[in-house]
């Protein structure tokens, strides 16, 4: 067993016969690895990569038509099929398709640019600026490419006029204690799940012990 935190460099191990194997091969690499005569399998959906957004680091987070501003920006389609792996779907709810519960009848959000401008206008938030975090040093299920996905989505954030201040920490070198502390505006996550259920999805993030 190994420690490769680089998925490159996992593959090329993987070609020179360092390994025997790896986990989570970039979808990108898919292709070259088959026909490198690798056996690739591929898990059925379980996760799911989400944006979380912090209004109390940043107050302009607070006004809902900021928020969906922010989520009519994103260009869901594009992202799934550009960064993801094949078979990822464009997510209308937290958890997949694959999850007991899952709500057949909710739409995704319409890509809109022209329509988030329009509400960050409304809600005096032309100039909104955003601290967007992604962390390094990891591969998840949900997001195979930290840097790769966070820049697509910035970029979205900016045709909506949006300015984007970068941060990137190593996934266990301040990235999680980050998010944990609210020290960014808005980051990257995602969840898989322990058993298929709604619950272990919606309640793991927003359900309240207290």
């Amino acid at each position: 067993f190994k420690i490769i935190p680089d998925g490159t460099s996992r593959k090329q191990a993987l070609l020179a016969g360092d390994v025997d194997g790896y986990d989570l091969p970039n979808p990108v690499d898919w292709a070259s690895l088959k026909s490198a005569g690798m056996n690739l399998m591929v898990r059925p959906a379980f996760n799911i990569l989400y944006l979380g957004l912090n209004p109390t680091k940043n107050p302009a987070l607070k006004d809902l038509k900021v928020r969906q501003a922010l989520d009519m920006a994103v260009n869901r389609e594009q992202l799934v099929t550009s960064q993801l792996p094949e078979g990822a779907t464009a997510a209308s709810q937290f958890y997949p398709d694959t999850v007991e519960g899952y709500n057949k009848d909710l739409a995704v959000t319409k890509y809109d640019p022209e329509g988030a401008k329009k509400l960050l206008k409304e809600a005096g938030q032309e100039n909104l600026k955003l601290t967007f975090a992604y962390p390094s040093e990891v591969t998840r299920p949900y997001m195979p490419n930290p840097q790769k996905i966070h820049e697509a989505i910035r970029k979205d954030f900016e045709k909506a006029g949006v300015k984007v201040e970068v941060v990137t920490k190593p996934w266990n070198g301040g990235y999680l204690d980050g998010v944990d502390n609210g020290q960014f505006d808005a980051w990257l996550l995602g969840w898989t799940g322990d058993y298929n259920s709604a619950d272990n999805f919606i309640g793991t993030f927003f359900g309240n012990l207290k």
